[in-house]
């Protein structure tokens, strides 16, 4: 009777081990859809984020191929304003140069009046005492040095 009855609960125990697989089988099963549903978000999320960053890449690329053209223009710009300094500089050394000469040709034109108004003035104080026959050449010859003094003494006031 044993042998019955352990051959009727040999059925009914491996039924027991049968379902108590199915149940875990089911559990494990339930678990990896769970998994794998959260896998799918997750892909989901991720696929969003990089549509989201190509997106942000595209436009960063646009706004640094604009900023690449601004920089352009103002490196062109900087050059062309590079340029024109660099000739204004010439050209004020040029004028430099030139007032310089022009102020030692004054320099020397000043000097040349001051012996000239001093010749003169030496031939004045000297001119009196030069003994002419009639007093009316003497008094034509101080007319004659007259405006010439005036000229010369002109270019110091």
């Amino acid at each position: 009777m044993e042998e019955s009855q352990q051959r009727r609960q040999l059925p009914e125990k491996k039924e027991q081990e049968l379902t108590a697989v199915i149940d875990m089988m089911s559990k494990l099963i339930k678990h990896h859809e769970k998994k794998m549903h959260g896998i799918k978000k997750t892909q989901d999320k991720q696929k969003i984020q990089i549509s989201e960053n190509h997106d942000m890449i595209e436009r960063l690329q646009k706004e640094n191929d604009e900023l690449r053209t601004i920089c352009l223009e103002n490196e062109e710009e900087r050059l062309a304003l590079y340029e024109e300094i660099s000739c204004l500089q010439q050209e004020l050394t040029h004028n430099i140069n030139h007032a310089k000469e022009c102020n030692s040709q004054l320099e020397h034109q000043n000097l040349t009046n001051d012996i000239l108004t001093e010749r003169i003035e030496t031939l004045e104080a000297e001119l009196p005492s030069l003994t002419l026959d009639d007093d009316a050449p003497t008094v034509r010859m101080g007319h004659i040095f007259q405006p010439t003094r005036k000229k010369i003494t002109r270019g110091y006031s």
